[in-house]
């Protein structure tokens, strides 16, 4: 598996050296269909689960597949993570639909522009997100690990994923899944 950091295979004390992720800025849009008041990703979104976020672009196809195995994984590990896509090409909040149509995707679905989600992260604004990008982030709270377009990773993703989630999801969380 390659990663980049921060490298779960590479990080006995990864929780010491990762930073926590206080709020992401990834817009839901809302259920109604209202563009007035998208509703926000926040951590109690996601409270004493992994979230695995899925950087995409709408009109790319590795990332359609990457979509319905991400959905396959969230139903085999229901309870235990979520899932969220976040488009960040501008205008894409009015493709996202179609994207989950045409890829059978039924995980959470939002966008943001990349300054945002860069800066939620921790990474610097001039970063290129390549589609797809996959940021594993751990039930505190901590990104824990990357795989970017173009990987060894995405060649078998689905099982990929499943090694980085057991490993994940076998670490007791540092704060109590009230906090």
């Amino acid at each position: 598996m390659s990663w980049h950091s921060p490298m779960l295979s590479e990080l006995p004390n990864a929780k010491e050296s990762a930073s926590e992720i206080a709020a992401l800025p990834v817009r839901l849009p809302a259920s109604s269909g209202s563009d007035d008041d998208p509703e926000k990703l926040t951590p109690s979104s996601f409270a004493g689960k992994l979230l695995v976020l899925f950087v995409l672009g709408t009109n790319c196809n590795n990332c359609k597949q990457v979509a319905g195995i991400l959905s396959e994984l969230q139903d085999e590990y229901a309870g235990k993570i979520v899932c969220v896509g976040v488009c960040v090409q501008p205008g894409c909040r009015y493709k996202l639909e179609e994207f989950a149509a045409e890829s059978g995707c039924r995980i959470h679905l939002g966008y943001c522009s990349t300054r945002e989600l860069c800066s939620a992260l921790g990474l610097s604004a001039s970063t290129w997100l390549l589609y797809p990008t996959l940021i594993f982030i751990d039930r505190d709270r901590l990104m824990r690990g990357c795989a970017f377009a173009g990987e060894p990773f995405f060649e078998n993703t689905a099982a990929n994923c499943r090694a980085v989630l057991d490993r994940l999801s076998s670490e007791t969380p540092f704060r109590s899944e009230a906090a």
